[in-house]
């Protein structure tokens, strides 16, 4: 597969023959995607990223010194859904969400996940409670639940993120 990764900060070296895109902010981000789609045919569009969910309305374009204040306000607005926009430009490519929650039951996690999956008009989400010990961020180990829009359910149980990434990929390949 062609593959095109459009990125923050990475972690992980991603692998030999990925093309990477800086997309350092979530405003870069969602232009870096939007013009990657709309400049190529893709099969899949994967939004894996764990964009900030806020950002500064007025960022400051210069250091502000603690000499002159004893405190600091800062205004936030929302950062841009990527996610949002997808089915709307590009109603033809497959899409597949991520989501990261918290300390939540497994019903919680798949009714908030197949909300999610709804608001977006995505065909798959997998989620994930990342305050389970091994799953989640900078782990080399992950667990997920899998929801199609035809309202297929697969439990991945704990496993390496290679193992857990080949599963996703399985499941998503048998519904294009």
């Amino acid at each position: 597969a062609e593959v095109c990764l459009v990125a923050g900060k990475i972690v992980v070296k991603p692998s030999a023959g990925i093309r990477v895109i800086d997309g350092e902010t979530a405003e870069k981000m969602f232009r870096a995607v939007h013009s990657e789609l709309s400049g190529k045919k893709y099969d899949v569009f994967a939004s894996a990223a764990a964009v900030g969910d806020w950002q500064a309305l007025n960022p400051f374009t210069e250091k502000v010194s603690t000499h002159d204040r004893d405190t600091l306000t800062i205004e936030l607005k929302p950062t841009p859904k990527i996610i949002d926009s997808i089915r709307a430009e590009y109603p033809d490519i497959f899409l597949l969400a991520f989501r990261a929650l918290h300390d939540m039951s497994e019903k919680d996690l798949v009714e908030n996940a197949s909300w999610r999956m709804n608001k977006a008009s995505a065909d798959m989400i997998a989620v994930n409670d990342v305050s389970k010990e091994g799953a989640g961020f900078e782990s080399d180990t992950n667990e997920m639940i899998l929801l199609s829009k035809e309202g297929k359910n697969i439990k991945i149980p704990m496993a390496t993120k290679s193992e857990v990434a080949e599963k996703i990929i399985r499941a998503v390949s048998e519904l294009l």
